[in-house]
């Protein structure tokens, strides 16, 4: 019988999670993530999407970012401004009106490729 350590257990439960996480593709290394317009010269590509896994914690909010990074990526992007969050069809904003990441959904950007 194999009995684990509470010492050992986290390391376990990050393994197995880290095993489920998305790992960015060779064409979603080159994209980066933004909020805004990086140049009036862009070109739309069109329009991506990451699913949202469900919870609320660093590890969505990277796995989301590594997913619409490599959407944008297949698309020949190498920016993808984020236009916000969309849970039953609705964009989450906070208190303040901003973006956030803070609700759970899909998140949705643009795909652009800039000079």
């Amino acid at each position: 019988m194999l009995i684990l350590g509470l010492t050992k257990v986290p390391l376990v439960l990050a393994a197995i999670s880290s095993a489920c996480a998305p790992t960015l593709s060779t064409h979603g290394r080159s994209v980066q993530i933004l909020s805004e317009y990086p140049s009036a010269e862009c070109r739309e590509l069109g329009e991506v999407t990451s699913k949202a896994s469900g919870g609320i914690s660093h590890n969505d909010d990277l796995a989301r970012s590594t997913r619409i990074r490599n959407a944008a990526g297949e698309l020949g992007a190498n920016y993808v401004k984020v236009d916000g969050e969309r849970s039953n069809g609705n964009f989450c904003t906070n208190a303040r009106g901003d973006l956030t990441l803070d609700c759970p959904g899909d998140l949705v950007g643009t795909a652009l490729r800039c000079p």
